[in-house]
């Protein structure tokens, strides 16, 4: 059974624990800021790794199955030989990074292609339905005020 004392001695050791740890994290924190100043190149060249790497990670997450299981299936060795785990295996990355190249990579190009075939859709779209209204206000427009016309009456349900 605990006293009082020991207690309290138990947390002063706690809070002296913590206390530490917390300096100890603001030390880290000081000096990774002084070191990564200092060594931003070379810190640099692992970041634009990451950066490339990143820049593949959902056709990665979404087309690694796929192949892997084509590759698998289309594989003229034994399942488990280790020549179909390296076909698998370099034939998944080699393939997934090359479908990320002209996918995730190019996503600036594509959207301005969808963005210009928008464009001409919209134009010609544009140019239908301007020309569908003037024929239907060149068909009305002699008509009396009141009086209905054959298209007015047929979208109505009246007889002619």
């Amino acid at each position: 059974m605990q006293t009082a004392s020991s207690r309290s001695l138990s947390q002063w050791d706690q809070f002296v624990l913590d206390n530490a740890l917390g300096i100890g994290v603001a030390l880290n924190f000081v000096g990774f800021d002084v070191i990564g100043s200092r060594a931003a190149a070379a810190i640099a060249w692992p970041g634009k790794i990451v950066t490339w790497l990143a820049g593949a990670t959902f056709t990665i997450y979404l087309m690694h199955l796929p192949i892997s299981q084509f590759l698998t299936a289309m594989s003229p060795w034994a399942v488990g030989s280790w020549q179909e785990r390296t076909l698998v295996y370099i034939g998944t990355v080699g393939f997934v990074f090359l479908i990320a190249h002209f996918t995730e990579r190019k996503k600036y190009a594509w959207r301005m292609a969808i963005e210009e075939i928008w464009r001409q859709t919209a134009s010609i779209f544009s140019a239908i339905m301007a020309a569908a209204r003037a024929a239907y206000i060149g068909r009305h427009r002699n008509a009396p005020l009141g009086q209905s016309t054959a298209m007015s009456d047929v979208r109505h349900g009246y007889p002619r």
